[in-house]
């Protein structure tokens, strides 16, 4: 109680320290200066909302840009939501840029505000350029933890290097949220509402490649048209596997109630049936060693024989007493002074086979010739410091060896009189087990995850 009452005190701690500090990325503006010689000047203009007090701000890259990003500046607007591109530098105030493992950190201190701040970088030989067409190829956002918070009302602009016919030129935004390309002679504009959190954002434009003036260009692998088509094919496939998420969501008070009347199911199998008549004299009039099979679902349990021995002790087949424990026993402390002695009297009356079974695996010596006595220290192993433990390990390790192969009797007698049904709760579990994994797999696929992640579901 005092360790529930413990996390509960720290729960709503971290809550109320979670919320009294928070922030959320209202919009950014996105817009690309395409270089005659495959460099992209990019601006961005990324407007946050702080709750509470913060100190720095970060911005990555995904790992195939990371290199290339170079000049990278950071500045404090004192206007919200500039356009980039057409901001006044009286409004602009440079802050500090650290760049540790990759990641770009500026130096800020703004507390319960929004303000807009504006990055400005160059993005290194981000285009390839071809005989018949050039395509720059962009990812803003990745989805991996440095994409940890959703981006709002996002827009990503290309300026080409001079302007040119609408009709020449077209691009694809890889986004959960894309909306209709915008296209003017100056470039394309491509928009999201959000860009959530751990997905990935990215772009790919096709443009005229005689705007770029100071590149080199090679023979295009495929046509235009052919890598447009491929591109918005991909593009169609990722927007059909994300409508499938609604039919996963469908799905899930369905599956819910299947889980629940499987459960329903497991809990009115024949070895449930019992408790349900909850008559006194049945319990007392039932085999023991039923009883202890059914409260433990069949589970095999290292003092399960036990059961049986009292269960033909019932029967008036053996008999039990107590008596002194073992003499290897006698300067253990932690060993008990006696231990039960089972004797054999009438071992007719044992009829079943697990009995037989029993009997020739309890009252019969190493050699194979009968005895009449049981002693449960004949079980027990080798006393503390005794110099012949490696004996009676041996003689426990034979006896959990044929404990096995009585309990599995037991069992399939059990199955045989109705009492278990070891098939039916094979079958029920398997088919959950299969349902539940698919649906996981599905929801992995639906996500856009990769193969390997959905084949190791």
């Amino acid at each position: 109680m005092i360790a529930t009452f413990v996390l509960l005190i720290l729960s709503f701690s971290i809550s109320t320290i979670a919320e009294a500090k928070s922030y959320s990325i209202d919009s950014v503006q996105i817009r690309s200066w395409i270089q005659p010689n495959g460099d992209l000047l990019v601006n961005e203009v990324f407007t946050y909302n702080f709750e509470g007090e913060f100190n720095n701000l970060s911005r990555s890259f995904p790992k195939i840009h990371d290199k290339n990003v170079v000049n990278f500046y950071a500045y404090e607007l004192s206007q919200l939501r500039p356009e980039p591109g057409f901001i006044e530098e009286s409004t602009i105030k440079q802050l500090n840029v650290l760049k540790e493992n990759g990641v770009f950190r500026t130096e800020i201190k703004k507390e319960n505000q929004q303000v807009s701040f504006l990055y400005v970088y160059t993005l290194k030989n981000s285009i390839k350029a071809y005989d018949s067409y050039s395509e720059a190829k962009v990812t803003y956002f990745e989805d991996v933890e440095a994409h940890d918070q959703n981006i709002n009302n996002v827009t990503i602009e290309f300026i080409l290097p001079s302007t040119t016919d609408p009709s020449n030129f077209d691009g694809v935004l890889f986004d959960r949220n894309a909306k209709k390309n915008e296209k003017s002679p100056y470039g394309i504009r491509f928009k999201t509402s959000v860009s959530e959190a751990y997905t990935e954002t990215k772009t790919s434009f096709f443009f005229p490649s005689y705007m770029m003036t100071n590149m080199e260009k090679t023979i295009a692998p495929i046509p235009l048209q052919q890598a447009l088509a491929n591109e918005k094919r991909i593009q169609k496939e990722m927007e059909n596997r994300i409508s499938y998420l609604d039919t996963l969501i469908a799905i899930i008070p369905k599956a819910s109630l299947g889980i629940l009347i499987v459960v329903i199911i497991l809990l009115l199998l024949p070895q449930r049936h019992f408790w349900r008549k909850g008559e006194i004299e049945d319990v007392m009039n039932t085999d023991i060693l039923y009883l202890y099979f059914v409260d433990r679902a069949g589970k095999p349990h290292a003092k399960a024989f036990l059961a049986g021995l009292f269960s033909m002790v019932e029967k008036g087949a053996a008999t039990v007493r107590q008596t002194k424990a073992a003499l290897r026993f006698k300067e253990d402390s932690h060993a008990p002074k006696e231990t039960l002695d089972f004797r054999l009297t009438k071992g007719t009356l044992a009829t079943s086979d697990f009995e037989k079974l029993m009997i020739n695996w309890l009252f019969t010596t190493r050699s194979g010739s009968s005895k009449w006595a049981f002693h449960l220290h004949d079980a027990a192993g080798a006393a503390k410091n005794n110099k012949t433990s490696s004996y009676f390990h041996g003689r426990v390790k034979d006896f959990k060896y044929k404990q096995k192969k009585w309990h599995r009797l037991v069992e399939s007698d059990l199955e045989e009189a109705g009492a278990f049904n070891s098939k039916l709760p094979l079958i029920i579990l398997s088919l959950a087990t299969i349902i539940f994994s698919t649906m996981i797999a599905f929801s992995y696929y639906a996500d856009l995850r990769s193969g390997w992640g959905i084949g190791f579901v």
